[in-house]
């Protein structure tokens, strides 16, 4: 009873320790800032998530609006918890995400300790998963809490499915079901669920044949007591098809999250399509990336945001895959060989190797979505098989060279410790955008995205000299990049460069009309007078997304134009139902009054503007006609003066 209490204890307490480190080390992302990618979707200009925990919007979540090109709705539902909580404050988003990489780092090591039963090297493991620079982005990366939520019902899930293999019921096998649920709801990653198990009813379960066994006392498992031992003999595994029956369940939860996902890549436009990259080249692509993935693994260097895809900006794509490929085809027909043939000795190579290669499959870039090669992010589950393999290997160390065994702990920290200072370091990259992309164009070659995403955030802050070197440089490297395009049309726009506004738009319209490429041409058209057209667009713009505040406005305002006062007012409406604090609609809501001859509400609503943005000249204006069709001629000479100073400050005409 004492030793099995002692190894309570000490399981506990490494566990402990790991969550602790794990969250230590990530503690300085409560100083970092939200980024100029994708934290501005899915956090700061999200007026959903923005709104916190509302009933209404939770709705929204688990809806099919393919809102940001993806189907996530239990994320939706955290960030929102995090804005219930924290407002917008970059600060505790990150800290939550540190939290939940901590938990998926203590769910990994009792997962470890299940397959290898020795807590030692399941510390190992789960040290090298948490530890790994390779987790930055998916940690520091407030868009990514999809996943580090995702993995934390996916481990969870596997430990129930753990518990379930030793001893079947219906109670314990709803409850995997629950968790896959969950995970599929945070991250379609999750796909690879049900094949993962039958990897784990191949080992440790061996529930393949032979019957099932008596488990081990000491693991949720059927683990022999080191990795290699066998417990007992009987006949030759063979499959059995009722594994396969009871993961049809499973399977169709997994079809579901797969359609739901590929719905909302097509329709939200982050699908490339099939005729966008060769599927000689995603093939080679794919083959690469298992190699850089790998390398990364052992020596990870130059880690970036962002790796361009070579179809993207080299004019020979296949003569610069071609050679990474066949490396990486190497390493995988070796790997698979030696793993393969040390099955029977060392079950948790195959099955470790099985994770990494399966789990990677939906990221690989078969069906390309998007215009990276490669991501950190994608390695956060893959990567767990890899860590395993390396702790079933420090234990058949240990138990072969007993007499090394304080050496090979001492170099497992050697090695633990120069992770964690290759993690601060590159965890310092994410604290603001500048820095990130920055970091990212030191560390990779023809980064146009990066370039482009500089470009727009210095666009976004007034230094136009800065944000047109950065957007013609992304465009040197690849003259289609539709968001370099589609950020230098807006440059051109509020310059009032119309000609080259419209050609650049037109360009990156015929590559994929994104809502903000229609959107863009919407205040183009509006910029010519040809407001007919403008409206169309904007309309088109908000068919990709409904939740687009400023389109709703300005189609708002184009529809005044028109004298279409009823459906003016339902976009002005529509606005203010995504963001009650939109100063413009109010205005447009004003203005509405005032030609309906209610200078009253007129007023209300002018006040309302002014109140929300005191700089805003045009509301004021108006609130003064409204003061004077009321005969409040003093207060509305008041406005007037006002508003013609501002004109004046911002260098405008009334």
């Amino acid at each position: 009873m004492e030793r099995v209490g002692s190894s309570r204890l000490r399981t506990f307490a490494l566990a402990l320790g790991l969550a602790l480190a794990v969250f230590a080390l990530y503690w300085p992302v409560r100083g970092h800032d939200f980024v100029s990618y994708d934290d501005e979707v899915y956090l700061v200009n999200n007026p959903h998530v923005a709104k916190g925990l509302d009933w209404e919007e939770i709705r929204w979540a688990f809806g099919f609006e393919h809102y940001a090109a993806n189907y996530h709705p239990l994320t939706w539902v955290s960030h929102m918890l995090d804005v219930e909580l924290f407002e917008l404050e970059p600060g505790p988003h990150h800290l939550v995400n540190a939290a939940l990489h901590a938990l998926n780092a203590v769910l990994v090591f009792f997962l470890c300790r299940a397959l290898l039963v020795n807590p030692w090297s399941a510390a190992l493991a789960a040290a090298l998963f948490a530890l790994h620079p390779l987790r930055v982005e998916s940690v520091a990366w407030a868009s990514e809490r999809k996943d580090v939520l995702c993995a934390a019902f996916f481990l969870a899930a596997l430990l129930a499915y753990l518990r379930y293999g030793r001893a079947p019921s219906v109670g314990r096998y709803a409850w995997v079901l629950l968790l896959f649920a969950l995970s599929l709801l945070a991250k379609p990653m999750a796909v690879t669920f049900p094949c993962v198990l039958l990897l784990l009813d191949l080992w440790p379960l061996q529930r393949f044949g032979g019957g099932v066994r008596k488990p081990p006392a000491l693991a949720p498992s059927l683990t022999p007591a080191h990795p290699g031992e066998t417990r007992a003999k009987g006949p030759p595994a063979s499959f059995r098809y009722g594994l396969l029956l009871e993961k049809l369940p499973l399977v169709a939860l997994a079809a579901l999250g797969a359609l739901a996902t590929w719905y909302a890549q097509e329709v939200g436009g982050a699908a490339s399509g099939s005729g966008a990259v060769p599927l000689g080249q995603r093939l080679l692509n794919a083959l690469a990336s298992y190699g850089v993935y790998l390398r990364e693994s052992f020596w990870p260097a130059r880690l970036a945001v962002y790796h361009p895809l070579a179809s993207m900006v080299e004019a020979d794509p296949l003569r610069v895959l071609l050679v990474p490929a066949l490396l990486g085809a190497l390493v995988l027909v070796g790997v698979s060989l030696a793993a393969w043939r040390a099955r029977a000795r060392w079950p948790w190579f195959l099955v470790g190797w099985l994770w990494f290669l399966g789990t990677l499959v939906p990221v690989i870039g078969l069906k390309q979505v998007g215009t990276q090669a490669h991501a950190d992010r994608y390695t956060y589950l893959p990567l767990i098989g890899v860590a395993w393999i390396v702790g079933g290997l420090g234990l058949e160390l240990g138990r072969a060279w007993p007499r090394a065994r304080f050496g090979l702990g001492a170099l497992a920290l050697a090695a633990l410790g120069m992770l964690t200072f290759a993690t601060r370091t590159q965890l310092a990259t994410w604290q603001d955008t500048p820095t990130l992309f920055e970091h990212a164009l030191t560390v990779t070659e023809k980064n146009h995205l990066a370039h482009a995403a500089l470009g727009a955030y210095w666009l976004e802050r007034g230094d136009r000299e800065r944000a047109e070197r950065e957007l013609r440089s992304a465009l040197e490297l690849c003259a289609l990049d539709p968001n370099a395009l589609t950020s230098l049309a807006r440059l051109h726009i509020d310059a009032g460069e119309l000609e080259a506004a419209e050609r650049e738009l037109e360009l990156a319209k015929r590559l994929v009309a994104t809502k903000w490429v229609r959107y863009q041409l919407g205040r183009l058209r509006v910029k010519q007078n040809d407001l007919p057209r403008a409206a169309k667009e904007f309309e088109a713009a908000l068919a990709l997304d409904p939740s687009l505040v400023d389109a709703h406005f300005n189609l708002g305002q184009a529809r005044f134009n028109l004298n279409d006062a009823a459906s003016a007012r339902a976009s002005f409406e529509h606005a203010l139902a995504l963001d009650a604090q939109h100063a413009g609609a109010w205005n447009g809501l004003g203005a509405l009054a005032l030609q309906a001859g209610d200078a009253v509400e007129a007023e209300r609503c002018f006040r309302r503007a002014v109140e929300l943005d005191a700089d805003y000249a045009d509301a004021l204006n108006n609130l003064g006609v409204a003061l004077e069709r009321q005969g409040r001629m003093e207060e509305a000479r008041r406005c007037y003066a006002e508003a013609r100073a501002l004109y004046q400050a911002q260098g405008r005409q009334p």
